[in-house]
């Protein structure tokens, strides 16, 4: 069953939670410029997102990945081209 929006969501800030330790409450937040989101640890986090998911970011569009929903948007975008 494909995850909707909102799983994606609470998916994404329980890695930056777990694995970054950055508390994120507002889904459109900036991972670089309102969290200060290191982007060795960004791409590490991401990384882990596409295993989840079972999905592969194109490298142009990572930095555009700047927010849980931006995130979350991105995987949906690429589970319904993969469906």
């Amino acid at each position: 069953m494909r995850p909707d929006k909102a799983e994606i969501i609470l998916t994404v800030k329980d890695v930056f939670m777990g694995d970054l330790g950055v508390r994120i409450g507002d889904n459109d937040q900036d991972f670089f410029q309102e969290l200060a989101v290191d982007s060795l640890a960004f791409l590490n986090a991401i990384a882990r997102i596409e295993k989840i998911y079972h999905v592969r970011f194109v490298n142009e569009d990572v930095p555009l990945l700047s927010s849980c929903n931006k995130v979350a948007e991105s995987i949906l975008d690429c589970l319904e081209k993969a469906a």
